[in-house]
């Protein structure tokens, strides 16, 4: 039974390894994003002390092929979204929009189909970085979540454009006190990637 066991990981190992000697083992991208934001209470409803904003994120992405379905995605990312907050303060009431900037490091899995249609689930590593706007939204740094679906397209040889719907929330667990308000994106992003071998 032992050496069954050990014949079939063997296999295993062997095919995995042809996959990705058939495939481009590593690409790297530039992604853009556009869309929209919101911020959201402890319990996860919408608050309605700000307006939902506007925003965009600009990136280099990493994916690194596993196999015929399976990729992991990294890379480093900078996101301004702006919000409008309306507060009351000593009986007077006042509104303003101030951005919210973030450099984010995500770390997905992206399990795709041959057709190239795929499902990527992913946390991020979150840091604010304009820390005084914590005064209007609580400190964003911590760690999020993120999950897009969408599809690659093969453009050429060694050139590849995704897209896909995308949401986005910060600070899920905070490096900070606990968070009163998390933003959340939401939008499409669009990747143009480029494919080598190692």
């Amino acid at each position: 039974m032992k050496r069954i066991v050990i014949a079939c990981s063997f296999v295993t190992l062997i095919t995995l390894k042809g996959y990705t000697q058939d495939l481009n083992n590593n690409h790297i991208g530039v992604i853009y994003y556009s869309g929209a934001s919101t911020v959201l209470r402890n319990d996860l409803s919408k608050s309605n002390d700000f307006r939902n904003g506007h925003g965009y994120l600009v990136g280099i992405s990493y994916y690194r092929v596993y196999n015929d379905y399976i990729l992991w995605e990294s890379g480093i990312n900078f996101s301004r979204n702006y919000y409008r907050v309306t507060k009351e303060l000593d009986n007077y009431r006042w509104s303003t929009s101030q951005p919210l900037e973030i450099v984010s490091i995500p770390i997905s899995l992206l399990i795709k189909t041959r057709q190239g249609f795929f499902v990527s689930p992913g946390v991020q590593l979150d840091l604010e970085v304009n820390h005084w706007t914590k005064y209007i939204i609580s400190n964003q740094s911590g760690l999020g979540c993120c999950f897009s679906i969408g599809k690659i397209f093969h453009i050429s040889e060694n050139y590849y454009l995704l897209m896909a719907p995308i949401v986005k929330v910060h600070s899920i667990i905070s490096f900070g006190d606990f968070p009163e308000y998390r933003s959340m994106e939401y939008g499409v992003k669009f990747v143009i990637s480029y494919g080598f071998l190692q």
